[in-house]
């Protein structure tokens, strides 16, 4: 049986986008409270996904705080969260680092865990 999504690690995301390796502690702890965050929704909260006209995958993310909101998102364009839209031409104002919120980890996790899938599980 292949791995759920939320055993995917951190580790595995830095592997995948190196330049987050070079991040101050600061901007690394942040990360990593969001991807911590994201575990519940990256099992339970990925609602739907979709290829839309530019072949991206459009996610749809539960709110973690409130049940009858969801937040649409691509992992290419980012997530229309807030948290995510604190961050404003990559400085972070107060939100998420470089727009990584719990919406889009949960989402990348989905779309990690799928491929996984599709490939004949985790390897």
């Amino acid at each position: 049986m292949g791995a759920t999504k939320a055993q995917l690690t951190y580790t595995d995301w830095l592997r995948t986008h190196t330049w987050a390796q070079i991040m101050d502690p600061k901007t690394t702890a942040a990360l990593e409270w969001r991807w911590t965050r994201s575990s519940h929704l990256a099992e339970h909260g990925v609602v739907a996904y979709e290829r839309n006209y530019a072949g991206h995958i459009r996610y749809q993310v539960n709110s973690e705080s409130d049940p009858t909101r969801h937040y649409d998102l691509t992992l290419e364009a980012g997530c229309e969260c807030p948290d995510a839209y604190q961050c404003l031409n990559g400085q972070l104002l107060q939100g998420a680092p470089f727009g990584w919120c719990k919406h889009l980890f949960a989402a990348w996790r989905y779309q990690q865990w799928l491929t996984r899938e599709c490939n004949g599980g985790s390897k």
